[in-house]
């Protein structure tokens, strides 16, 4: 064993650039696998620790309500909780709140988070105490989250500074605060839905319900959670809950989305992200054994009369077999040693970088105990392994051939690919060069493999992002506006937009040399069902269909992208709709159809306009058109004001059980999966009929009064009074509120609304108004500071609002976007370098045989420079035919690409600039990698 060892360890010495690139390589997969196992494995474990599966919600709704609206959250739950299949319903008020530190002049914008119940009695996504106590109701306490606390240094007693948002500000203009204190830190794993996203949890304050809405002004929820007997049941409902939503409460739903709890997309999406760089790291670690095999060949080659030698000493095939395959797993001990020491802390602290993203905190260090064996194993296998071949062919050679040379093989230019390289009109230096290759082609086709694999990743990572890239470009291009305002509740666009063209603020702009406000428009943006359309789900951006309105009047709102129809540009008076190019593929419509939208608790027929190139499921129209849909109306008769009998009327000839011998009267909405058509059980006749002039009644009216479907009623409300046919007899559902009246009528809202005398309709509000800045491409920071001024200006009039900062969030999904571009893409770089050193060896060996071949090409008048380019064109053979077979390669990684990380659902397509940005690649890598041997050579 010493004579092995020995010889084993002076070889490694001997070559110590050789063995410390090889080991180097192995140490970069090593380290790779163990630090991105490891922190995927952290990450996972963490969450799934944190976030118990039995308390996610199955939907999740985003609400709005008009401002001032008087709801009763207990009971509009308590019916809503009663609909079937439904397990738990709680409401959350999610709302921007202002906090300073006293003796501080800045506020800190944060959001303030309040629910339906307790918080240590909510059953649904609940934060978790980690020390301190809950807010007590009443007492001028809130809690904040721990990582809010670890972010502006606080603690549990210390006192918070409040801006109070209810109603406008005090005497003079000056503002209200009140001062808070810190009675306990929570902890959040699930996060807070607010604006387009979550909040962040450096930002979340908690307190009770009454609490929250003196701080914040608001007047009712803005999310819904629900929990059903099992997710088939919530994913099937979730058209029909929105409805009942809509026509049982005030509230309007303006986006859904249902959840697998199986299913966190947290946790898989973690895991998914990992999966594809622990790929990449093996690709890699693989990709080293490419280079072992290279080297281990290139040791034989040069030590072939060592063989020999040791051969005629005694040494056996094994003695030698041992000694080669001692060198290559010594080349992968070297790096997995330093690969695992340091890729244990790797994944950890990549873990706790990493677990802000993920909405999750990792406080002790830990080990993945798989991550270490994983790459222990892989990286001495692959070295190993990739030795069996050259090792075992090294072991066959006999005393005579390592003691002999006999130069150039027989056959030497005698196959057919030599002849036809002896055809090609290229000098004989060229020719030369093209037959070397020729004559080594397993040997290269190793190094080549690396080449081709490197030039693939490369070239398909670039078509992804640079595709990717411009669909960023193109969605964010499309609206003209750099800011959106969404009101967290529901109020006069007069109002709001007097606000944001006040002289104030207008002076406030230029006092800070900040960009002027050009344009306000109003819009509305609202979640939406197509009949006939299911949109496929989807990994990247809105799930569900979104419609946007638009004041039609500025065609600056909106740069469609037309494929086919028209838009508002010539005509803003135009009735109908934009659809998306998704919409219009997967749901085979085109411009001249007729679709179908039902938005809250209404529904109507479009007709479509045009079809814009986007990729995701959404439709525009006038904004009017839309609110008016989703119910967002200011001022008017709602299905909700008139459910579960909460309106009396009397009845001609008939007396009823209610005050003053009136009958309890029901407004019902007409639609197949109306609430209360599911409710009633009907004895006799059918439901009602919109504009009709039909009511149903009870069956306790119908035996006291001896009606029968088909006689007449006349029901006098106030003033008004009315003729109705009986349409159907119903049983009294256990869900209407006590008391309970035997004696009920029910007829079309609309109708009942016109008995009390209101008009139908009201004046419609916009949920979400664009605002446009003067000049052009303006910076984040500049659109921030003018967003600042604007929130300033609505909050002196009592307005609380979310703001949308486009060019800032065009730079967020940029950077997401770039941040996977680069890890890629040094993992390509990786594989590339592999390559490199792989081409490097292979020329250097090709220089050690062909010594006396470059001996005779010199004195028969070879110049340095002659010599030097034939090993060069060697190098650049080599590289040009790996980027040739990696293009086909190429696509299939892009594709594979698109497929494991979360942008499969965008179309990306594989752009032809790929191809020469791939080969100058290539010549550059395989230059750099030739010039050395090609220099050694001359």
């Amino acid at each position: 064993m010493r004579t092995r060892l020995t010889k084993i360890r002076r070889d490694l010495w001997s070559r110590k650039v050789r063995t410390l690139l090889v080991s180097s390589s192995i140490f970069i997969g090593v380290f790779g696998v163990v630090t991105l196992f490891s922190t995927g494995e952290l990450l996972v474990n963490q969450l799934e620790k944190d976030i118990q599966q039995d308390r996610l919600a199955m939907t999740r709704i985003v609400l709005t309500v008009s401002r001032d609206t008087q709801v009763d959250n207990p009971a509009h739950l308590a019916t809503l909780g009663a609909l079937p299949g439904v397990t738990t319903v709680e409401g959350r008020a999610v709302y921007p709140v202002y906090w300073r530190l006293p003796g501080d002049e800045k506020f800190v914008e944060g959001r303030i988070a309040a629910y339906s119940a307790p918080l240590d009695d909510l059953k649904l996504e609940a934060p978790r105490l980690t020390k301190g106590e809950f807010p007590a109701a009443g007492q001028q306490q809130i809690a904040i989250e721990r990582r809010m606390a670890e972010e502006y240094g606080l603690e549990i007693g210390d006192p918070l500074e409040v801006r109070i948002l209810t109603g406008s500000e005090g005497e003079n203009g000056a503002v209200n605060i009140e001062t808070f204190t810190i009675s306990g830190l929570l902890f959040q794993a699930y996060g807070e839905l607010s604006g387009p996203g979550f909040a962040e949890p450096d930002k979340l304050v908690f307190t009770d319900y009454a609490d929250a809405q003196h701080i914040a002004g608001f007047s009712g929820f803005n999310h819904l959670y629900a929990r059903f007997v099992d997710y088939k049941t919530a994913e099937d409902s979730l058209s029909s809950f929105q409805e009942s939503i809509a026509t049982l409460t005030p509230y309007v739903p303006t986006f859904a989305v249902s959840e697998d709890p199986a299913l966190s997309p947290l946790i898989e999406n973690t895991r998914d992200t990992n999966q594809v760089l622990l790929m990449l790291a093996m690709v890699a670690l693989i990709v080293s054994g490419f280079l072992v095999i290279n080297v281990i060949n290139s040791i034989v080659v040069e030590q072939r009369r060592q063989i020999g030698v040791m051969k005629s000493l005694g040494a056996t095939r094994w003695d030698n077999f041992f000694i080669f395959a001692g060198i290559a797993i010594m080349y992968g001990l070297v790096g997995v040693i330093p690969g695992v020491l340091l890729g244990i802390p790797g994944g950890y602290f990549a873990a706790q970088g990493l677990a802000a993203q993920n909405n999750t905190v990792i406080d002790q260090f830990a080990v993945s105990p798989v991550g270490v064996v994983l790459g222990i194993v892989v990286g001495l296998a692959v070295p190993f392994l990739a030795a069996v071949i050259p090792v075992y062919n090294g072991t066959r050679v006999t005393i005579l051939s390592a003691m002999s040379d006999f130069g150039i093989q027989s056959n030497y230019g005698r196959g057919l690919i030599s002849r036809l390289i002896a055809r090609l009109p290229l000098s004989i230096t060229l020719r030369q060069a093209l037959n070397n290759v020729n004559q080594k082609k397993f040997r290269l086709a190793l190094t080549g493999t690396t080449l081709t694999i490197a030039v693939g990743a490369f070239m398909g990572i670039f078509a992804v992002f640079s595709s990717l890239g411009q669909v960023v470009d193109d969605i964010f291009g499309t609206f003209g506006s750099q800011v959106s305002v969404n009101p967290t509740e529901g109020q006069s666009f007069d109002d709001i937009r007097a606000a944001l063209t006040s002289e104030e603020l207008e002076a406030a702009l230029q006092e800070n040399n900040l960009r002027g406000i050009a344009a306000v428009e109003p819009g509305a943006s609202l979640a939406i069902e197509i009949e006939g359309y299911n949109p496929p789900p989807v990994t990247a951006g809105p799930p569900g269909i979104f419609a946007l309105g638009l004041n039609t009047e500025n065609p600056d709102l909106m740069n469609f992208q037309l494929l086919s129809g028209t838009d508002w540009t010539n005509d803003p008076t135009l009735k109908g709709v934009v659809i998306s190019s998704r919409i219009a593929d997967i749901g085979d419509k085109q411009a001249g159809d007729d679709v179908v939208i039902r938005a809250g608790g209404g529904r109507e027929t479009f007709k479509v306009l045009g079809v814009t190139n986007y990729p995701f499921d959404s439709l525009w129209m006038p904004w009017q058109d839309l609110a008016r849909l989703g119910g967002l109306v200011l001022d008017a008769p709602t299905p909700e004001d008139y459910a579960m009998g909460s309106t009396f009327a009397r009845v001609e000839g008939y007396t009823g059980s209610g005050p003053d011998g009136q009958t309890g009267v029901l407004g019902l909405t007409i639609s197949a999966d109306d609430p209360m058509s599911r409710l009633l059980s009907f004895t006799d006749g059918a439901f009602v009929e919109a504009g009709q002039g039909q009511a149903i009644i009870s069956a306790g009216l119908a035996e006291r009064g001896d009606y029968e479907v088909g006689d007449s009623l006349t029901i006098s409300l106030g003033e008004h009074s009315g003729s109705f046919t009986v349409s159907g007899i119903f049983q009294l559902p256990t869900q209407l509120p006590e008391p309970h009246l035997d004696d009920v009528i029910g007829i079309y809202w609309e109708e009942l609304a016109a008995l009390e005398g209101r008009t139908v309709g009201g004046t419609v509000y916009s949920n979400s108004i664009s605002v446009m800045l003067e000049g052009s491409d303006p910076s984040a920071d500049e659109v921030q500071a003018v967003v600042d001024q604007m929130n300033e200006a609505l909050l002196a009039k009592g307005i609380t609002a979310e703001f949308t900062n486009w060019v800032e969030f065009n730079e967020v999904i940029t950077t997401f976007i770039n941040v996977f571009n680069v890890i890629l893409n040094l993992a390509a770089a990786l594989i590339a370098a592999v390559g490199a050193i792989g081409l490097l060896t292979s020329l250097s060996m090709s220089v050690f045989e062909r010594q006396k071949e470059i001996g005779v090409m010199r004195s028969v008048g070879a110049t340095s420079r002659a010599v030097t380019l034939q090993f060069l064109v060697e190098g650049l053979t080599i590289g040009f035919a790996s980027w040739v077979i990696g293009i086909p390669l190429a696509y299939l990684i892009s594709q594979g690409l698109i497929a494991a990380l979360p942008f499969r659902d965008i179309e990306i397509g594989f752009p032809l600039i790929t191809l020469p940005v791939g080969l100058v690649g290539m010549l550059i890598v395989v230059t750099a990698a030739s010039l050395w041997p090609s220099l050694g050579a001359a």
